[in-house]
């Protein structure tokens, strides 16, 4: 009997040993985490900072407000809005840069008929051949 109790309580003892390491090992984790919430949340305000700074440079980029005038629209909302802008930005200055080239071409030679190149290449013309043409050099010094 002596020894039977006595090999309960060896278990025991074992048992809260092993207990003991383990809410250790939880106190040790739980101090870990709660340092790296407070890292987050210290960090946090300053990331959202230099996010909204860096969204409203790219807004003030696309589409810059007046001296003295406040927008009605939020940052997010204009900032939702900047891509169309780019966009629109892109095409209207596609077709005058096309519009200029033509008068351009236009200018040295006024015979030509510009008209069928609205309705874009010709048919019987090989995709090569216009890479090709489109990779010539010819261009580049009006760029310059």
């Amino acid at each position: 009997m002596h020894n039977k109790y006595y090999d309960l309580s060896r278990e025991r003892t074992r048992e809260t040993y092993l207990l003991k390491q383990q809410i250790h090992s939880l106190e040790k984790e739980k101090k870990e985490l709660q340092e790296q919430m407070y890292a987050s949340q210290t960090r946090q305000p300053a990331e959202h900072e230099r996010l909204v700074a860096a969204a409203r440079r790219v807004v003030e980029m696309v589409d810059p407000q007046e001296e003295g005038m406040s927008s009605t629209k939020s940052l997010v909302e204009r900032l939702e809005e900047a891509p169309h802008k780019i966009l629109s930005f892109l095409f209207d200055n596609t077709r005058l840069s096309i519009a200029h080239v033509l008068a351009l071409v236009k200018s040295y030679w006024p015979q030509a008929k510009l008209a069928p190149l609205a309705s874009g290449v010709a048919v019987d013309f090989l995709e090569e051949d216009f890479i090709q043409i489109r990779m010539n050099p010819v261009g580049l010094p009006c760029l310059g």
